[in-house]
Order: C-alpha cells, then sequence, then structure tokens
C-alpha cells in the first residue's frame, strides 16, 4: 500500500471533477450512464466534472464503489472532494466523530506543528500493527516519537 500524503502538487494536477472525470472515462463509463447509475442529471454531473458544482456528498461512497477505486485512488478521491466541500473528509468524519483519542491526537499533533516526515512515520507503525496483528496477533505499541522525533520540528 502506498502510504505517501497528498502532496500540494498531487491536488494541483486534479481538481475533483477531473479526477472523476479521469477514472470515469478509464472504466468505459459514459457521462449519461454515470449519470443515471448516480441517480442524478448528466448536466449536474457535467457540472461537478467542470468544477462548476461541488462533490455530491452524499454520492461519494457511491461513486468511489462503481468506479472502483483502490484504495490510494480512494483516499485522492476524498482529499479532492473535501477541497470542493470546505475540507470536510467524509469518509474519516465519522471515525473521528466516534473516536475521542484521535480527535485529541490530531489537535495535539496540529498544535505542536509536526512534520509530514513525522506523520510517515506513524503511518508506517500503523502498518507494522496491523501486518503484526493479521499474520500472528502480536501487539506492538508505537516507539516514543517524542524524544526521536521533537528535533525535527
Amino acid at each position: 500500500m502506498d502510504n505517501r500524503l497528498i502532496s500540494h502538487s498531487d491536488t494541483a494536477s486534479h481538481t475533483f471533477g477531473s479526477f472523476m472525470r479521469m477514472k470515469r472515462e478509464e472504466k468505459g463509463i459514459s457521462l449519461r450512464s454515470f449519470a443515471k447509475e448516480l441517480q442524478i442529471t448528466a448536466a449536474y454531473l457535467s457540472d461537478v466534472e467542470n468544477g462548476n458544482r461541488p462533490a455530491p456528498k452524499s454520492r461519494l461512497n457511491t461513486i468511489c464503489d462503481k468506479l472502483c477505486l483502490t484504495q490510494e485512488d480512494r483516499a485522492t478521491f476524498f482529499d479532492l472532494a473535501a477541497l470542493t466541500c470546505g475540507n470536510h473528509y467524509e469518509d474519516i468524519n465519522p471515525y473521528l466523530t466516534q473516536n475521542e483519542a484521535a480527535r485529541i491526537a490530531l489537535r495535539k499533533a496540529r498544535d505542536a506543528g509536526l512534520s509530514d516526515s513525522w506523520w510517515q512515520e506513524i503511518i508506517s507503525q500503523i502498518d507494522e500493527i496491523t501486518t503484526n496483528q493479521i499474520l500472528g496477533g502480536k501487539k506492538l505499541f508505537l516507539k516514543s516519537m517524542k524524544s526521536q522525533q521533537m528535533s525535527n520540528l
């Protein structure tokens, strides 16, 4: 799995609409048939793809499913959608709403001004934990990042 963070160049090279259009066209799906599948008008879908309307929040998961997006493309899709929706991340908001510790951790990271390299290390450790749980149920604990990474701030 590619754990890279979305960079400004990634979001600059695509808008939500252009990314969705590219993925739709890669699948050989016409605008009209895709609009019909999503139960919206072709004119509305065209407006979304051309950047004249924001991402349709209520249909984001359906769009991902119908386009069979990879996990990496789903992340890009939701990041680009958030840019059109006032940075409201539809895919992770329910998780943040239900997990107080995640909200606290993100606020502490924000307040500390932690760098992307710090987050890449956390992502690697989460992957290691997940892999270890899948392979044998072993429990790993996050390494103490404070002493190692505070110097990188």
